[in-house]
């Protein structure tokens, strides 16, 4: 039979930190293993909560006694905010082969309410997503197949055609002279 007896308690201190007492004993002869961890264990808990140890005269002979390192406090990494002042664009050096040449920036359209009468007036803008949308709704239904290449090519040129004109009413809902501004446009380039 093994005449050791381990026994370690941890106190925790808060914010992740902690102190771990523990001890080893060897039992004697005749000694009463119980007795020996009541007393070992109170011993150990009197340790930690900073008290004397308060075990029975020869019942506890500490062999081995260590008191573990306290665990260093987490250290969280300050964050700092950029601004976008603070950052730097760097150019990228492209080599290439043969001419490049450089697609002109078209001037975008603004999308304008106008006022007119009672009611507010949305002109169209065929880089605005919501627009672009609606408009494909419109011709899914007034045109299915649209999208094959040589249709597609028309409509994208007649969206062009038509930025700026009065698109959409005061509830959002796309005007009748545009629908038929579009089409008639469309029917030209055929």
């Amino acid at each position: 039979m093994n005449n050791t007896v381990r026994y370690s308690r941890r106190a925790n201190l808060g914010n992740f930190e902690h102190h771990e007492l523990e001890m080893v004993t060897v039992i004697q002869d005749g000694q009463d293993r119980s007795a020996v961890v009541q007393d070992l264990m109170a011993f150990v808990t009197s340790a930690l909560n900073g008290e004397a140890a308060k075990v029975k005269e020869g019942v506890v002979k500490p062999v081995v006694a260590k008191l573990k390192a306290e665990v260093p406090k987490a250290e969280v990494p300050k964050v700092e905010t950029l601004k976008v002042s603070d950052l730097k664009v760097e150019e990228t050096k492209v080599e290439t082969v043969g001419e490049v040449v450089k697609p002109e920036a078209k001037p975008r359209v603004e999308t304008k309410k106008v006022t007119r009468g009672a009611s507010k007036i949305t002109a169209y803008d065929r880089t605005f997503d919501p627009h672009k949308n609606l408009l494909g709704s419109f011709l899914d239904n007034s045109m299915p197949g649209w999208k094959k290449k040589e249709i597609l090519d028309k409509c994208k040129e007649t969206s062009v055609k038509m930025s700026g004109k009065d698109f959409l009413d005061a509830n959002g809902d796309m005007l009748e002279t545009f629908r038929t501004g579009f089409m008639e446009s469309f029917a030209k380039l055929n």
